[in-house]
């Protein structure tokens, strides 16, 4: 035999040997799989929330209210839509917290900073498992009332 057909050859019988791997794996499979696996493998469970992300802008006067996004997070870095409960908002800024509710993973949050420095805002759940996140730094630059023209 040349060793083109016994080339050949080795094909015809590997292909055979990787169809019965595969099948008995299939097998195996199904016969050690809890009874219980194909009811609940139909039903999608949310990804749980595993963090807080807090977006603020960069920039904002003292005194004034600005928006707040506090997002809830599962491990992926997505949001978690299954995700809702109360949030509490609080600064190093001396200013009192904010209390708010997060639904379906997402919450717009008023907020105001007095102190004319950096600061930080921090979100944490209330009730339940405590889940929390910080925000970037947000500069505080003095307020300056529109002028009024007669």
């Amino acid at each position: 035999m040349t060793s083109e057909k016994l080339s050949r050859l080795g094909r015809v019988v590997l292909l055979p040997r990787v169809l019965c791997a595969a099948l008995l794996t299939t097998l195996c499979f199904l016969y050690t799989a809890p009874a219980h696996c194909h009811a609940t493998a139909t039903k999608h469970q949310p990804p749980e929330a595993v963090m807080l992300h807090v977006a603020v802008p960069r920039m904002v006067s003292s005194g004034q209210p600005f928006t707040v996004l506090v997002s809830a997070l599962d491990g992926f870095g997505n949001v978690a839509t299954g995700f809702s409960g109360a949030v509490l908002l609080t600064s190093d800024d001396a200013v009192p917290h904010v209390k708010g509710h997060i639904v379906h993973g997402r919450a717009s949050l008023q907020f105001t900073l007095k102190a004319q420095k950096g600061s930080y805002i921090k979100a944490e759940t209330i009730g339940g498992e405590v889940i929390e996140g910080k925000s970037d730094p947000v500069s505080v630059r003095p307020y300056f009332p529109p002028k009024r023209t007669h």
